[in-house]
């Protein structure tokens, strides 16, 4: 037996950028998935806070949301400008 579900327009919505996410019916659900990846990267030693150094580059990054079958999960897009 195959089950078919067919998904709302909510349910595959996937924001461009965080103002998108920010501003979209889906904030609460960015803002957990943006809350719960930055515990991540705290609690796995990924990077720490800190005061930036005069003189130095910064990188950028781009949070970037995807939808799994279950979840929104944000990730970040991180680039160093040569």
């Amino acid at each position: 037996m195959i089950t078919i579900r067919t998904l709302s327009t909510s349910q595959l919505f996937e924001p461009m950028t965080y103002k998108e996410a920010m501003s979209s019916t889906q904030k609460q659900e960015c803002e957990n998935a943006i809350v719960k990846k930055y515990k991540s990267l705290i609690q796995n030693g990924t990077w720490e806070l800190t005061t930036f150094p005069k003189g130095k580059n910064k990188i950028g990054y781009k949070w970037v949301f995807k939808r799994n079958s279950k979840q929104m999960v944000a990730l970040i897009g991180i680039r160093q400008d040569l």
